[in-house]
């Protein structure tokens, strides 16, 4: 048996080490300028590296061994039983506190409150500091899955942990239905464990007062879904990322292009999944009763972002905003070198996260289009999402740490189509 290292997923692979590293262990110490260059430069290097190198990417024949998809399932069962161990300590030693964040006590006695008493959501709220009178702007995957967890009277912080072991599990069953040597396979399947394991480790304090595992797992699982091909999946997916955060909706030019370019037929059913499940989870029941809901809670967002770029309320009045010079995207970049006072510097900064995530969309469908007969298409679907999600993060005006998590989970999606080692014998049989 020859086994031997692909070069070109080897520089994946180091650029998928780039990026965590840098986000999990060393932004703070390289800075504001450099760690947020270093971390998108690596990430828009793992979206597109394989469609300009020469090196081969292609995978080949390999060892022949049997494996029982049972004992893997099992495995990871296992270990998420332990992770849920683990999350019962950091939510018992964190309890749910709105003076820490106020996202999850908003759903849960906003959002779910009136979608169980039959009030209309998206009314005008008072409080939560965003002024006597404002619009709630979660989109409905944002809060809904939390209605289960008030209704069987469970701690809503386990509802992302459960959609991220979904998000597994679908991961899981796509590896096993590909033909990886035993190597391949066992580093592929590290990967999202790895993953909660520095959440858990790095960001315990995310975990236990955000809930951007949940959106980082809709992610997840359409990348999964990109990867196989599946529409019905694919659709699921995309109604789960457009209504959570609308970052996915910059995708969708270069997503469409290439589904035209490639299978039509395709295109129109996954169409009418989506526009389906988007008209019955948003439109009907609460687009069609407000057409200006969406409108009106972006201005919240504005809000939160004036807050965070004023800094915190423990902050020196010379310090630094805390949240923007974390080491994560430009807005630090924009609070020191944009002239005018925070409202100038702030609209500045969001016209460039405008320009630059359009851009990037009218890019990708030209780069879709140019590379869509010599690349398989859940490749480029997958470098397109990578991309974007990329992009739109490194000019958020406020960057949360959390919220990179969805750009992360695309990365080792991508590294789970690409082989590592290279075998020339026989295909794995799963049994």
């Amino acid at each position: 048996m020859n086994t031997y290292i692909n070069k070109g997923v080897l520089f994946l692979y180091g650029a998928f080490i780039i990026e965590f590293i840098v986000f999990f262990f060393y932004r703070q110490q390289l800075g504001y300028i450099i760690a947020p260059l270093l971390f998108t430069v690596s990430g828009l290097f793992i979206a597109l590296f394989p469609f300009f190198s020469k090196l081969d990417f292609t995978n080949t024949a390999r060892t022949s061994f049997t494996i029982n998809k049972v004992y893997i399932y099992v495995f990871f069962a296992l270990v998420f039983i332990l992770f849920g161990f683990w999350a019962q300590h950091i939510f018992t030693t964190n309890p749910i506190d709105i003076k820490k964040s106020d996202i999850l006590p908003i759903i849960d006695s906003l959002y779910v409150e009136r979608f169980i008493n039959g009030e209309y959501i998206y009314n005008e709220a008072p409080g939560f500091g965003y002024g006597d009178h404002w619009t709630p702007n979660y989109l409905p995957m944002h809060w809904m899955p939390f209605v289960a967890s008030k209704l069987m009277g469970i701690d809503p912080r386990w509802i992302p942990l459960l959609f991220y072991s979904l998000a597994s599990f679908l991961y899981i069953k796509f590896l096993l239905k590909k033909n990886d040597s035993s190597k391949n396979l066992y580093m592929k399947l590290a990967l999202p464990l790895v993953f909660l394991f520095l959440i858990f480790w790095k960001q315990s304090n995310e975990i236990a007062h955000t809930i951007e595992l949940l959106i980082a797992s809709y992610y997840f699982i359409l990348a999964v879904f990109l990867s196989n091909n599946n529409i019905l999946g694919r659709s699921v997916g995309l109604m789960f990322t457009l209504l959570s955060r609308y970052a996915v909706v910059f995708y969708l030019p270069a997503a469409l292009v290439l589904e035209w370019l490639n299978n039509k037929k395709r295109l129109f059913k996954e169409l009418g999944w989506v526009l389906l499940f988007v008209s019955v989870f948003y439109i009907i029941p609460f687009l069609l009763k407000d057409p200006n809901i969406f409108l009106k809670g972006n201005s919240s967002y504005d809000t939160a972002a004036v807050g965070e770029w004023q800094g915190q309320s423990w902050q020196a009045p010379s310090d630094k905003p805390f949240q923007l010079f974390q080491g994560l995207g430009f807005a630090s970049w924009a609070y020191n070198n944009f002239s005018g006072d925070l409202m100038e510097k702030i609209s500045k900064y969001k016209n460039i996260l405008l320009v630059c995530s359009i851009l990037s969309a009218l890019l990708l469908v030209v780069f879709v289009y140019k590379k869509h007969k010599k690349y398989p298409q859940q490749l480029l679907h997958l470098a397109a999402l990578k991309v974007i999600l990329t992009i739109v993060f490194a000019f958020v005006l406020v960057p949360y740490s959390y919220l990179f998590w969805s750009s992360l989970v695309v990365s080792f999606c991508i590294l789970g189509n690409y082989d590592l080692f290279r075998e020339n014998t026989t295909a794995i049989d799963a049994k």
